[in-house]
């Protein structure tokens, strides 16, 4: 290539704005808009199932005297069976958005976080309720945490393969970027809410009754994203793939489709564990980078909630 005609391929914009117009009309930005108008319910229910694990780690110490008698151990071992059963969700929620549809896998996890939210904020206490009643709500707190971990593990799959499916050609990384953005902002919005409530009501009154507020606060936009889930539509990549699994078993298959689906090559035909094999290294690299950004993120958490213990231990 000689020296003009590179100089003009790949000469430098000469405005700062020019590669973002470039940006937004790569991407469709009004495709992506109208697709984010749609498919709200999805944002709005994702932002309350991250809402909750902000809110259990920022009342760490609310929950620690009221359900574990000052035990820490106990406390943050409860709020880790929600990470342990995330990929159990995965799966259960992975299947039913396979073979049931991504709407019904949307408003079934959405119904197991609704419950166990909701369910935490009304757990009786055994200062308040008596014996009988500050039992079982122990008991019921790490039971409402699965039910959450699950429903969580649950969000992330057919949430994301929605967004994928539904995006324009040209936006689907900027579409399902939108998920990890409702993510985050969950997290803010747990605590600037814990720290808006400790200023109203105080650390007296926030340790009696006003740590349950958060938790019963996600009731009225949890139903609203629940309605809009029930509201939304299949995407057309779905639809298509039941209606050939439908053909597919009605039809018998004949000797042509089956030599030549004993000619396909074989990677063509690996399933399970060897197909997973065949893309280890994208899988670790994926795996690795997941678990840095969640330790960044759950450590700030736990940061947050023993923040006031350094401060005294250092002075």
């Amino acid at each position: 290539v000689g020296s003009t005609t590179f100089a003009t391929r790949f000469r430098p914009p000469t405005s700062p704005a020019l590669p973002f117009r470039i940006m937004w009309a790569a991407c469709e930005w009004k495709e992506v808009r109208s697709m984010i108008f749609q498919t709200w319910p999805l944002l709005l229910g994702n932002m309350l199932e991250w809402y909750e694990f902000g809110v259990y780690g920022y009342l760490a110490k609310q929950m620690t005297a009221n359900f574990f008698d000052g035990s820490e151990i106990n406390t943050w071992a409860v709020f880790s069976m929600t990470f342990v059963l995330r990929p159990v969700g995965g799966v259960i929620f992975g299947l039913i958005a396979d073979h049931c549809g991504r709407r019904v896998a949307v408003v079934s996890s959405m119904i197991g976080m609704l419950v166990a939210t909701v369910g935490q904020g009304a757990l009786p206490l055994l200062r308040c309720c008596g014996p009988t009643a500050g039992h079982f709500g122990l008991g019921a707190l790490p039971v409402l945490r699965a039910v959450q971990g699950v429903s969580a593990g649950g969000e992330v799959g057919p949430i994301v393969t929605y967004f994928a499916e539904s995006a324009p050609p040209g936006a689907k990384r900027l579409g399902t970027s939108a998920f990890v953005f409702s993510a985050v902002l969950a997290f803010m919005v747990a605590s600037i809410f814990v720290q808006v409530l400790l200023s109203i009501l105080g650390p007296e009154q926030l340790m009696d009754w006003g740590w349950r507020v958060p938790y019963l606060f996600s009731l009225l936009p949890g139903f609203v994203a629940l309605w809009g889930r029930n509201r939304l539509e299949e995407t057309a990549e779905f639809l298509a793939a039941k209606r050939s699994r439908a053909c597919d078993s009605e039809a018998p298959p004949s000797s042509a489709v089956a030599e030549v689906a004993s000619r396909a090559p074989r990677s063509t035909r690996r399933v399970g564990w060897r197909g997973l094999c065949d893309h280890g290294r994208a899988l670790g690299v994926g795996f690795g980078s997941t678990v840095a950004c969640s330790c960044a993120l759950y450590i700030s958490i736990w940061a947050s909630a023993h923040q006031a213990l350094w401060l005294s231990t250092v002075n």
